[in-house]
Parts: structure tokens; sequence; C-alpha cells
């Protein structure tokens, strides 16, 4: 479901450097590559990348912890 206040927009403001970094590497080969009929695929990116999914799926993992109630203890006579 849904994790009440986490938003991809919270999530690119927290991997603001990550996210940076990714599309800095992504322009350059669109510029440098692709755009001068160079259609080989872009390994040189993968590491930026990787480091900004790592990031937002990080985030959301927080903050699906933060929304997720503690558990109470069993008591004497709950059925399980």
């Amino acid at each position: 479901g849904v994790v009440p206040g986490a938003t991809m927009e919270k999530a690119n403001a927290r991997c603001a450097d990550e996210w940076s970094a990714y599309t800095s590497c992504f322009r350059a080969w669109v510029n440098d590559k692709l755009l001068k009929g160079d259609f080989t695929p872009n390994d040189s990116c993968v590491p930026a990348f990787e480091n900004l999914k790592d990031c937002v799926s990080l985030h959301f993992q927080q903050e699906a912890l933060k929304s997720t109630p503690p558990k109470q203890p069993a008591r004497p006579g709950d059925q399980q």
C-alpha cells in the first residue's frame, strides 16, 4: 500500500546528490554519444543509477518503518 508521507518529491529532495550525479551522467551520454549516432548502451551511468535507486529505496523503507505502528505484546488470554 501507499505509505503516508512517503512521496517521490521527498525522495527526490533526500537523494538530490544522487539524482544530480545520474542526470549529469545521462545528459553527457545523450550529448556525447546518442545525438552523434552512437547507440551503444550507456553502461557508464549504471553505478550512478544504482546509487540513486538505493537512495530512493532506502527512503521509502525508512518512511514505511516510521508509519508502522509498534506491535503490542500479547496479553494472557489473547488468541494467536
